[in-house]
């Protein structure tokens, strides 16, 4: 188990189940918020994606090595991650940074970003993904809620938002919109679902 002190909030994170769990209360992660959108795996076996987690998350942590350790992998996506941090000027920060995003007083949703870097000086979250088809919209909204929950957890602004596809022989550097609207309109959605399963349970 991770733990972090963000401000005045603790929060944990169980890898074992994806469990993000602050001051105590287990809290939606942003992965659980897009499921109000997005439900890209219906019909895919657990086994297939059991797979596809295990192969990104060796990527992840191999990225992570590089970054904090100057370790290198011989991951093909590890290289290719070079290729793309060399050639678009990518300056690495952080790696793995916990935030959280609260709203009168309760926290609504936790999460941990893959990459905060410099892009042409600014400051960008940058995601890295491993699947077949990235969902660009997904992706978008996705990174947009992390910049919301980076902003207020640690009072930096962010000014790019984007992500890498890496997988195999591809590699694609792109840049996303922002449109922090969009995002909380979907946070929202989220929370009106919650509630209305609240009631219904309550009958």
């Amino acid at each position: 188990m991770k733990t972090w002190q963000l401000g005045n909030h603790l929060l944990e994170f169980i890898e074992e189940t994806h469990t993000y769990v602050c001051d105590g209360l287990i809290v939606p992660s942003v992965s659980t918020i897009l499921k109000t959108k997005f439900n890209d795996y219906v019909g895919v076996s657990k086994e297939v994606l059991n797979r596809a987690a295990e192969l990104g998350s060796n990527l992840h942590l191999a990225i992570e090595l590089f970054e904090k350790e100057g370790k290198t992998s011989d991951l093909k996506e590890f290289k290719n991650y070079l290729f793309l941090k060399k050639h678009y000027k990518i300056e690495n920060l952080e790696n793995e940074i916990p935030i959280i995003y609260e709203k009168d007083g309760k926290v609504i949703y936790a999460g941990t970003l893959d990459q905060l870097c410099k892009v042409d000086g600014r400051l960008c979250i940058n995601d890295f993904k491993r699947v077949s088809a990235p969902n660009k919209e997904k992706i978008a909204l996705q990174v947009n809620l992390y910049k919301i929950g980076y902003e207020q957890t640690y009072h930096k602004s962010i000014e790019i938002l984007s992500f890498m596809h890496l997988r195999e022989e591809k590699r694609k550097f792109y840049k996303l919109p922002v449109n922090e609207e969009m995002a909380i309109k979907l946070v929202k959605e989220y929370l009106e679902m919650e509630n209305e399963r609240k009631e219904e349970e309550d009958v």
